[in-house]
């Protein structure tokens, strides 16, 4: 690599600031393994990891940091536009989600690269933490209502569903209709979740199907409807 370098500065052909290299051991064992390379005039230090176009790669490759990362992104943006779109706020529940569109791009961007992190229960925990603030700010629901009720009232399909969507679809990728159907598929997983949830019975009662919720065109979810479909309020 060192060689490498000496020719391209050596040629003219490339400028490079060696100064900026940064490195990553992956290794399976449990002792953190550490290690040191020359490039040019620097001498790099192996970090426990590194960010490579948009994606946080550790050095046990499991994708931890990346998905603390994007949850960090993700909440600053969440926070950001609360400011915006309060409870009581004016705005409809379409433009909210609109709005909150952008909080769920950055956690989905390059899902198909780090999508294994989702078999951990402490990455999904954390995904769906982050995920259940959107929800609550499209839905003007309240801190006390239960992750399954606030999705489905908010009409977003939990973000671990979304992630193995994508997933599915950049899988299949050049197959005819493979978007349809793997939508199809994430709104049976849900319903499935849906209907075996502990939580939010009394929203269940109220909204039994998703699709037929998601498919709804008249109206739109505010501050005092979310109170009564969730019984969670004033």
């Amino acid at each position: 690599g060192d060689r490498c370098c000496r020719k391209l500065d050596a040629g003219k052909k490339l400028a490079l600031a060696h100064h900026k290299t940064e490195m990553v051991l992956i290794s399976n064992r449990k002792a953190v393994q550490q290690a040191r390379i020359s490039v040019g005039e620097c001498i790099i230090e192996s970090k426990r990891n590194v960010r490579h176009l948009g994606v946080m790669l550790d050095d046990r490759l499991n994708f931890n940091s990346h998905v603390d990362y994007a949850c960090e992104r993700a909440a600053k943006v969440i926070s950001a536009l609360s400011r915006i779109m309060p409870n009581n706020s004016a705005i409809s529940s379409s433009k909210k989600r609109l709005l909150a569109s952008v909080s769920t791009s950055v956690l989905r961007y390059a899902a198909p690269v780090w999508v294994t992190a989702l078999q951990t229960r402490r990455n999904r925990s954390r995904l769906n933490s982050t995920f259940r603030l959107m929800a609550m700010r499209v839905c003007s629901a309240y801190r006390t209502i239960s992750s399954e009720a606030v999705y489905v009232i908010a009409g977003t399909i939990p973000i671990d569903l979304l992630l193995e969507e994508e997933n599915e679809c950049y899988r299949d990728r050049g197959i005819s209709g493979v978007r349809r159907r793997a939508r199809a598929d994430t709104v049976r997983k849900w319903q499935q979740q849906w209907d075996n949830a502990e939580n939010g019975r009394w929203t269940h009662r109220l909204i039994p199907n998703v699709s037929t919720w998601l498919d709804w065109k008249h109206g739109e979810v505010n501050f005092h409807l979310t109170q009564f479909l969730s019984g969670h309020g004033c």
